[in-house]
């Protein structure tokens, strides 16, 4: 038999609280690779959607993607990454309406003496940082308080090359795609 949780008791002695584990809280599937350190020097697809998938960050024009302001500071902040995660490199990156699709590179610190002093940080991390510093740079200029990003990101370990060449061709692709994108909310069928 597996023991009940334990139940929290109101500090003002009104009866027992309800826990995070007794909570009616919906549950999600983790889609991480369990035992896996996302802090490994590796290359990750990571795919991030705006909240509500509202086209926040531009539209597509014939082939190419416009950015809006948002998502001229979306692209910016991306691009900064490395200087604030200095074990982290950058390839191939897409803004969309409303997601965008990056290859991140995490590495092993460099020889010089201020990387390797450097704290590994988790994918799950770098992510955050960034849907952090990117919301706060964007609601600074408006007045609409809806969050900007969905909770959590979908995320591939990339682990050959020809899954490194597919997925490049993907996200160079991307914009071309669009019409027919499961993404797009006015996509055609």
């Amino acid at each position: 038999r597996v023991p009940d949780p334990p139940v929290a008791v109101d500090a003002r002695n009104r009866g027992p609280r309800r826990t995070m584990t007794d909570r009616n809280l919906p549950t999600r599937k983790s889609i991480r690779l369990p035992g896996y350190d996302y802090a490994a020097p590796n290359w990750y697809l990571v795919t991030i959607c705006a909240a509500e998938r509202r086209p926040v960050f531009g539209e597509i024009s014939g082939t190419e993607m416009v950015l809006s302001d948002a998502g001229q500071v979306v692209e910016r902040r991306w691009l900064r990454l490395p200087e604030f995660y200095p074990r982290v490199g950058l390839e191939n990156f897409i803004v969309m309406p409303n997601h965008i699709h990056g290859i991140l590179v995490i590495g092993e610190p460099g020889p010089a003496p201020q990387l390797s002093r450097q704290r590994k940080h988790r994918l799950s991390e770098i992510v955050r940082g960034f849907k952090s510093m990117s919301a706060r740079e964007i609601n600074r200029g408006t007045r609409d308080r809806r969050p900007l990003w969905q909770r959590g990101y979908y995320e591939h370990i990339i682990r050959d090359d020809a899954d490194l060449a597919r997925i490049r061709e993907y996200i160079d692709n991307n914009p071309i795609a669009w019409a027919n994108d499961p993404e797009n909310p006015i996509r055609i069928p």
